[in-house]
């Protein structure tokens, strides 16, 4: 047999050959790819034409960009989804890779304009004879700036442009379709001949009062005077003022807008009432009003409007979005005769966004709003989607489809306008890293920006395999290694890197700096006696001023170390058949030492920790065993520090991971690919009741998770999901774990047991069936107190009739279903 050599790929799990010499190589261990098989004098050779991303298996990660990222708290919010990213150690040992994974529409920066801070508003024209945009108009509060871009690119800031009024804030720029330009400031309206700059008409409100808002379409100017007057324009008669309506002492405009697309229609939005009015711009009187408003106690205000087709006509008539002041965004259907119906309403910040409406493709709009939390709106699937954008300081948008950035846009920042890509929809975006070694633990260092990677490298050498670990770091913002990797070996033994946490600890005057500890174990070479008693190590790193991990200490173990954690500036380390409290103590800058405090013998062999600090609870997550929960008592009067087991799970269950939720409860994933909540009884009759971890919830997830990071996320009070975890999988998987809100309980539970009987499964399999825990001791006839998110956005899916039968009996109403649904898909 003779063998040769035509390429490199990722470990294959199945080989495909396609024919026309295409090649698929499917893997579960790195990315999938595609070949096609070339000649080279006569040589066959690979040439990858695809490359399918796969972050499986999930070995460890790292949840990012929560809104806090100070130590290892993760507080977050519950808006626009998208908002979480997570950090990945993905792949098994030379497909290993560290990857950035993020679900939302993403922003490619392709340039900066410059460094100009509080942007109040941006706007893009064509100078005449242009084919697309060519110039930059910038607002600010005293004055507005002129930028021109040649077709490569190169920028040039104007003295003058068109004849425009540059020493007053713009509020409004535009193109009229008879060629003319519409300037407004908050002084005067005017009309300009963009070749020679000449004043065609100007409109300027009388006694000095100041134009406070304006919008425009192609045939009507709607101007707010002082917050008190509106002033309807006709621009085809040369700002000729068609209708002035005075609102009186007790009102006061919030906000306007001029539908684009419904030529005669206006929208106000008023402040002492909470109302908006859609309105007839030949005579401005109210076609249609609505109360905003929903309690006594509700003071919040319309501040942003927008009245466009964001679905197709098809699907959907033109929508009414109004952005209040608290950070809701509040939805209507417009009717045929301009009646608002269908309302919804959505969380995208804790203040008042901005809309920022994006060029039509197909007379479909999209709406950018700035908020402390970016959004793009748009349609798609026949519903309205508020996804997450990666632009978090933004504060103003406008298009800028020009010559040298062909469908781009411009975003203002509170210190700079960049120039940026967008794209049209949400997609899970992953950012790759090579490491060509396994990642089998991680950590994130908020202080230093960095990564801490326990990494295992595998190759083949003369035959022989060779495994080695190291510790290396890596940047978060170049997402790139740095500093030289720290081999870690021992002679006569390969060591495996099993743990890796980041911690504050102090220094040798006491000074808490930061610190990363590895914990390892040890596999004896059978081939060379290890002259030891040595079966794992605890290692602390330290960063030095060239980014080099540099090691502090080194502490021997008699028992392989499987995971570590902090407990109130504790090390808490699981060996084999013990669980141990250490204190640290740093000598000099590069020794220090641990004593052991106390210590703890689990049943068999923990796998798993995590610490509830306030109650000074350890988590300890068994082999075979289940759940055990350890309690670390100080000493005191002359007593040594011990840890007392409280509590434990009296089943059998293969661990592979837990968290701590929230007050008594803890989540634990088995080997079995099952999820179960367990709660300690604290209010038993009994000390035996109080020592039981009782099963709150349980299910089947269908796949073995290796690690699950609890997150804490700022929910508004009427949330029906709290999210609490994210879960990563060993097929690659991220799952978001959450607790149904008490008052959402009983109509969830119940709402999923409909969709239950009405939905068909792939392959017709029954959803009890598939969801119930299952292990080698009992199987469950359902999932028990546990809502399968994907099963309830189906509902989504199905035709109004369907809807109809799932919603009766419920109580609330099929749109107030949808809005629920709506919002949970939101989540993710």
């Amino acid at each position: 047999m003779k063998v040769t050599k035509i390429g490199t790929a990722s470990r294959a799990s199945s080989l495909v050959y396609l024919d026309n010499d295409i090649l698929f190589v499917a893997s579960h261990y790195g990315n999938s790819q595609l070949f096609k098989l070339q000649h080279e004098n006569s040589t066959p050779v690979l040439q990858q034409i695809q490359l399918m991303m796969n972050i499986g298996p999930i070995m460890d990660f790292a949840v990012m960009d929560m809104g806090n990222r100070e130590g290892d708290s993760q507080l977050g919010n519950e808006y626009s989804s998208g908002q979480a990213r997570l950090v990945t150690g993905s792949g098994v040992f030379k497909d290993g890779s560290l990857r950035s994974v993020r679900s939302g529409v993403g922003l490619e920066d392709v340039g900066i304009l410059g460094d100009l801070e509080h942007t109040r508003s941006l706007f893009s024209l064509a100078t005449p004879g242009a084919q697309k945009v060519d110039v930059l108009i910038a607002s600010f509060l005293t004055e507005t700036r002129i930028f021109r871009f040649d077709p490569t690119g190169d920028v040039e800031e104007l003295e003058a442009f068109s004849g425009m009024d540059l020493d007053q804030q713009t509020l409004l720029v535009r193109s009229l379709p008879n060629g003319q330009l519409l300037q407004v400031t908050t002084s005067t309206a005017t009309l300009l001949d963009p070749e020679s700059g000449v004043t065609i008409a100007s409109w300027a409100p009388g006694g000095g009062k100041p134009i406070t808002n304006a919008s425009a379409n192609a045939e009507w100017l709607l101007l707010s005077v002082e917050g008190k007057e509106l002033v309807s324009i006709s621009l085809q008669g040369d700002l000729q003022v068609v209708r002035v309506r005075d609102i009186g002492n007790k009102e006061q405009i919030a906000c306007i807008h001029v539908a684009p697309q419904l030529t005669d229609i206006g929208v106000v939005g008023f402040w002492t009432a909470g109302t908006v009015s859609l309105i007839d711009l030949k005579t401005l009187e109210p076609l249609h009003g609505e109360l905003l408003r929903r309690t006594q106690e509700d003071a919040s205000v319309p501040r942003e409007l927008a009245l466009v087709q964001v679905l197709p006509p098809e699907v959907s008539g033109p929508m009414l979005f109004i952005a209040m002041e608290d950070g809701n965004v509040v939805t209507f259907n417009v009717s045929s005769d301009y009646r608002l119906s269908s309302r919804k309403s959505v969380i995208l910040g804790t203040r008042q966004a901005r809309f920022h409406l994006l060029p039509p493709r197909d007379n479909i709009y999209s709406i950018f709003a700035t908020t402390e939390f970016p959004s793009l709106i748009y349609g798609s699937e026949k519903r309205i989607i508020y996804s997450a954008v990666t632009a978090e300081d933004a504060t103003c948008v406008c298009s800028f489809d020009s010559e040298a950035f062909p469908d781009a846009i411009v975003v203002a920042t509170s210190s700079q306008i960049k120039i940026s890509h967008i794209d049209t929809q949400r997609t899970t975006h992953v950012r790759h890293l090579p490491m060509g070694e396994a990642i089998r633990r991680m950590a994130y260092s908020a202080s230093e920006k960095v990564f801490g990677l326990g990494c295992i490298g595998r190759e083949v050498v003369n035959g022989e395999e060779i495994i080695q670990s190291s510790f290396r770091l890596v940047d978060e913002i170049i997402f790139d290694m740095v500093g030289k990797p720290f081999q870690l070996a021992f002679p006569g033994v390969t060591e495996m890197v099993e743990a890796v946490i980041r911690a504050e600890l102090p220094d040798s005057y006491g000074n808490p700096v930061e610190r990363f500890i590895v914990g390892t174990t040890f596999n004896p070479d059978p081939d060379v006696a290890a002259n030891t008693t040595t079966r794992g190590r605890i290692f602390v790193f330290g960063i030095d001023s060239d980014r080099n991990p540099y090691m502090v200490l080194r502490h021997d173990l008699k028992g392989e170390c499987r995971a570590l954690a902090m407990l109130d500036g504790k090390i808490v380390a699981a060996l084999a058949k013990t669980v141990v409290v250490l204190q640290y103590e740093e000598l000099t800058t590069v020794s220090g030492r641990l004593t052991r405090l106390a210590s703890y013998r689990p049943s068999s062999y923990p796998v798993d920790l995590a610490v509830q600090s306030e109650t000074m609870m350890i988590a300890v997550s068994d082999l075979m065993k289940s759940l055990s929960i350890v309690q670390y008592v100080p000493g005191e009067n002359g007593l040594p520090p011990k840890l007392v087991e409280v509590a434990r799970h009296f089943q059998s269950a293969w661990g592979t991971a837990v968290a701590h939720i929230e007050g008594e409860s803890w989540l634990e994933a088995d080997q079995d690919g099952n999820l179960m909540v367990l709660r300690r009884n604290t209010e038993g009759v009994t000390a035996e009741d109080n020592r039981r971890l009782e099963i709150t919830s349980e299910m089947n997830l269908g796949e073995v998770v290796n690690k699950i990071r609890g997150i804490s996320v700022e929910s508004s009070p009427n949330a029906m999901i709290i999210p609490k975890a994210f879960l990563g999988t060993v097929e690659g998987g991220i799952y978001m774990f959450g607790l149904i809100a008490p008052h959402a309980q009983d109509l969830l539970l119940r709402f999923q047991a409909k969709l239950a009987t009405v939905i068909q499964t792939a392959g017709h399999i029954d959803f009890r069936t598939f969801r119930a825990f299952q292990n080698e001791e009992r199987q469950g006839d359902g999932p028990f107190r546990f809502l399968d998110g994907e099963l309830l956005e189906r509902f989504l899916d199905v035709d109004e009739g369907t809807q109809k039968e799932i919603c009766q009996g419920l109580g609330p109403s099929v749109e107030d279903m949808r809005n629920i649904v709506e919002e949970l898909r939101r989540m993710h």
